[in-house]
């Protein structure tokens, strides 16, 4: 039985019949060439074409098959044609694209399955690029070879599906596509699903064939699987700690742990079966050290993939790029404090590595001295000493003066393990590292003061006026007073004593956090006031602050309840409930300041601690 909107189409078709609108013997059935020039509406809706070709678009778009069945089964020849497009591009590539799964799976009933393998890229390449797995299996079941089929450009569709990111097509795809055929880009496609973190197809492709796998990446003296591993997240095994044993237990563990556990099993798994035979370790070896790998997972601060690799090529640690950088000297320009404190325990070769200068002459304190690397203009091969390249450690770091106090704090870490000596050494510039310290930061040291200020003159002015309504509060108290004898008439009651002991602290706390931030107004902002007085105060100042609100409402919802309790009913509880508002508000509000500035202030202590995991 016909839909209504088959009928009305088709008696639309039938007019421009009888008025040689639509198509005319002389003229041939060229359907989608030729101008429509009657309105069609279908279910009251105005379909905006002029041509069946324009009109069969739109219908495979929106997903409409009802606007498209009576034209393709008036002509056949639609079903396949290859003029929507640039590419050649048939109808199935438009709904293929438009995710429209109604309107391809009753497309295909009308297709051969040698119209499926059309164009340039098939509709199953589309399918699997835009990530619909319904469409491509749709497809799949009209033509079991598509998932094995090459572009133009010699790409499977799976390949496609990876660039894309669609991890779910991918695994898919895999369990359809023919192994032999994978092979063909087989690294090509490893390096991909790594590349987009889709670790679990990763390991599930290179455990077919393992062997394969290296062969290949030795043969072809081919590392980008190891070089992309490295400037990954890989996790770091913690089943040692009881805590952890404990969250695992029970699943409380973070889903990008996860993700980076099956980092680490695709590099352990990939990294032993290198080490096999001792032709490839050679290979490898030679690989490692010309693609200075770990220089590239210490730059990420990827301390998982350095003890991976530093367990069997220890030497790895004391090798140079091209700028004559050990792993140790890019940990300090870079800001990465696992690593650093990871090579800080490779005994004394560290004192052989503290001694070394780069082809610059600077030290490794002058990195500790240095904020960011210069971008490169690549067109003038120039350097921009203006625009720097921030390290992501840095930038993770909110507030300019919390970012001083961190290049602060790495300047004295390292300060501590050069010789002395060191500390007074210049560099081809003439430039001992506290100069170029000074230098570099002058910059980052007005926009921490402003920030600071900024900050505390903000927060000052809310301590004040909590200070000063609490102040006037204390001495208008509830209920009034004793016109003989001037105490307070509700003094005998819990209420009463709740208000004024919470009053007390409100004016207690902001007054405090007065005094902070006018420390922190009248600073004189050197260098080493960022690295503990400054956060301190803040910490300190913003800390009162947050208490004097939450006891000035406790205050507030004392008096409400003890004056009007007695009079009316549920009002006064909904009103202490209100009071919970602005606090829960404060909270949300002000909490990441608050952390960030915690964070540094607490943790700065423990920043450079040894940690834990070795080499060996």
């Amino acid at each position: 039985m016909k839909s209504e909107s088959s009928h009305e189409i088709e008696s639309v078709f039938e007019d421009c019949e009888d008025n040689e609108q639509f198509w005319s013997e002389e003229e041939g059935s060229d359907v989608e060439n030729q101008l429509f020039n009657t309105v069609i509406f279908v279910n009251e809706e105005e379909l905006d074409c002029i041509t069946v070709a324009q009109i069969l678009q739109s219908a495979a778009i929106k997903d409409r098959w009802e606007i498209a069945e009576p034209i393709l089964m008036k002509e056949q020849s639609l079903v396949h044609s290859g003029d929507y497009g640039e590419g050649s591009e048939t109808l199935l590539h438009i709904a293929a694209a438009a995710k429209s799964i109604g309107f391809v799976r009753e497309l295909i009933k009308l297709m051969k399955v040698g119209d499926l393998e059309i164009g340039r890229n098939t509709a199953f390449h589309v399918a699997a690029t835009v990530g619909h797995i319904e469409i491509a299996k749709a497809m799949r079941e009209k033509n079991k070879n598509l998932p094995n089929i090459f572009n133009e450009e010699e790409i499977l569709a799976i390949t496609l599906a990876a660039e894309a990111g669609h991890k779910a097509m991918v695994t898919y795809l895999n369990e359809v596509t023919d192994y032999d055929v994978i092979k063909q880009q087989l690294l090509v496609l490893l390096e991909i699903t790594i590349q987009n973190e889709m670790y679990e197809v990763a390991l599930n492709i290179f455990n077919k064939d393992r062997k394969l796998v290296v062969t290949k990446m030795l043969e072809d003296r081919n590392i980008n699987l190891l070089k992309t591993l490295s400037e990954k997240s890989i996790a770091i095994s913690d089943a040692s700690s009881p805590v952890w044993r404990v969250l695992k237990l029970q699943k409380l563990l973070p889903e990008r742990y996860e993700v980076e556990k099956q980092a680490r099993l695709l590099l352990e798994k990939l990294w032993a079966k290198c080490q096999r035979r001792g032709e490839d370790q050679i290979k490898l070896y030679e690989l490692v050290t010309k693609e200075i790998l770990g220089h590239s997972a210490a730059k990420a601060g990827n301390l998982g993939f350095l003890l991976v690799v530093a367990r069997d090529y220890p030497e790895i640690m004391c090798s140079f790029d091209d700028k004559g950088y050990t792993l140790l000297h890019v940990a300090v320009l870079y800001r990465e404090e696992k690593v650093f404190s990871l090579i800080h325990r490779i005994g004394g070769m560290k004192n052989i590595i503290f001694q070394m200068f780069d082809h610059d002459g600077n030290n490794i304190l002058h990195l500790a001295g240095k904020l960011g690397e210069p971008q490169k203009n690549v067109q003038s091969n120039a350097v921009k000493e203006e625009e720097k390249i921030m390290p992501p450690s840095f930038l993770r770091i909110s507030g300019a003066a919390l970012q001083m106090q961190r290049e602060i704090l790495w300047f004295k870490e390292v300060e501590k393990l050069v010789p002395p000596s060191y500390q007074k050494r210049k560099n081809k510039d003439g430039k001992t590292p506290r100069e170029l310290f000074t230098e570099e930061h002058k910059i980052l040291l007005k926009e921490g003061e402003r920030w600071m200020k900024d900050t505390g003159n903000s927060c000052m002015i809310v301590s004040t006026l909590i200070a000063t309504m609490v102040f006037a509060a204390g001495f208008t108290v509830p209920g009034g007073y004793n016109s003989d004898n001037g105490i307070p008439i509700l003094l005998n009651l819990i209420g009463f004593k709740v208000f004024v002991i919470s009053d007390a602290v409100a004016l207690f706390t902001s007054i405090v956090s007065i005094i902070m931030f006018l420390s922190i107004l009248t600073s004189r902002y050197a260098e080493d006031d960022f690295r503990v007085s400054l956060p301190a105060k803040l910490f300190f100042g913003l800390t009162m602050l947050f208490v004097s609100i939450v006891i000035m409402l406790v205050a507030f919802t004392a008096t409400f309840v003890l004056i009007y309790s007695s009079h009316i009913g549920w009002e006064p509880k909904l009103i202490a409930a209100c009071a919970g508002v602005p606090v829960a508000l404060f909270g949300c509000l002000q909490y990441n300041l608050w952390f960030d500035v915690a964070k540094s202030t607490c943790s700065s202590k423990f920043l450079f601690r040894s940690g834990k995991h070795k080499l060996d």
